[in-house]
């Protein structure tokens, strides 16, 4: 599947970019000319800007890029999913931790989370992807520390997980949340009642 974001590089010329299998490309919209292409397996570093809530860098080959999008957390999240399905762990390998999901029905079922640098993975224990909930759709994220549980509001719907290492989750969650610029995006609120929070 080959996924498409409009942007900007620092000299304001417009520039599509298309994330294929093993390499993104950027477009000049006028022409629809390759303007640059880069694999993956090749980039060394890709980082939003501290300072400009638009603005990323990407780095290849010795050559910096400066790209401005108003999509940039979009992007860059659906970037790291595109190189780290294709070069595991080359940006870090995503935590894996033991959890139960709450169901509708109040049951709970073993399960683990892996936090990615483009979402929360929800696996079954037997390592089956079940899930994927991407940061660009999360808005909230919830910690009970007394009963251990974690919640989170993904795509309008809340999910609701146990654990026995909380700070460990939330803190892997904030630090992914970091690296495609979306610490501002999600709120975090601590101190919660699970049972007064969700309705099950």
């Amino acid at each position: 599947r080959v996924r498409s974001a409009l942007g900007y590089n620092v000299a304001s010329y417009k520039r599509i970019f298309q994330l294929a299998t093993d390499r993104a490309i950027s477009l000049d919209p006028g022409n629809f000319q390759i303007t640059n292409t880069f694999p993956y397996g090749s980039i060394s570093r890709l980082a939003p800007d501290d300072k400009d809530d638009t603005q990323f860098t990407l780095e290849i080959d010795g050559n910096q890029y400066v790209y401005k999008t108003t999509f940039r957390g979009q992007l860059l999240c659906q970037f790291f999913e595109c190189i780290s399905k294709r070069h595991r762990n080359k940006f870090g390998a995503s935590k894996t931790y033991n959890c139960q999901r709450l169901r509708k029905n109040g049951s709970r079922v073993d399960n683990t989370l892996s936090i990615a640098t483009y979402g929360i993975i929800e696996s079954d224990v037997n390592g089956k992807v079940l899930r994927e909930y991407h940061y660009q759709n999360i808005r909230t994220v919830g910690s009970d520390e007394q009963s251990r549980g974690l919640f989170f509001e993904a795509s309008g719907r809340i999910k609701v997980f146990f654990t026995g290492d909380l700070a460990g989750v939330t803190g892997a969650i904030r630090m992914s949340l970091k690296q495609v610029g979306l610490t501002q995006n999600i709120k975090f609120i601590s101190g919660q009642n699970i049972n007064e929070t969700i309705s099950y």
